[in-house]
């Protein structure tokens, strides 16, 4: 078989990014997709002020969260951001499958 017929199974993607106040509760929810061909599960989040100094975050609902080929899921982190501020994300698949990330988002300033 060619290598293009070996398409990699997981493929992750940031969908989308939104920093947000939830009734004075600062918040992040963090869209993940998954355009491969293979289910997976994201098994840890991190969140950081740079690409270097990552935490691992406790997300809603709480991991492992099974991802689908195919298909988006939306994890949200209670963090406590601040304005204007850009911030480092990383996603970690089932193991021995590529993590998405570190990638740069930067809080909205109002």
């Amino acid at each position: 078989m060619s290598s293009a017929g070996q398409q990699a199974g997981v493929i992750l993607y940031k969908a989308n990014v939104r920093f947000y106040n939830d009734s004075g509760t600062l918040k992040i929810d963090i869209d993940v997709g998954n355009s491969g061909t293979s289910d997976t599960q994201i098994i840890q989040v991190y969140i950081g002020t740079s690409s270097t100094d990552l935490e691992n975050q406790t997300t809603t609902p709480s991991l492992p969260v099974s991802l689908a080929a195919g298909s988006i899921v939306r994890l949200t982190v209670t963090y406590d951001w601040t304005a204007g501020n850009t911030y480092y994300f990383k996603i970690i698949p089932s193991a021995g499958q590529q993590p998405l990330g570190p990638f740069p988002e930067q809080a909205p300033t109002s």
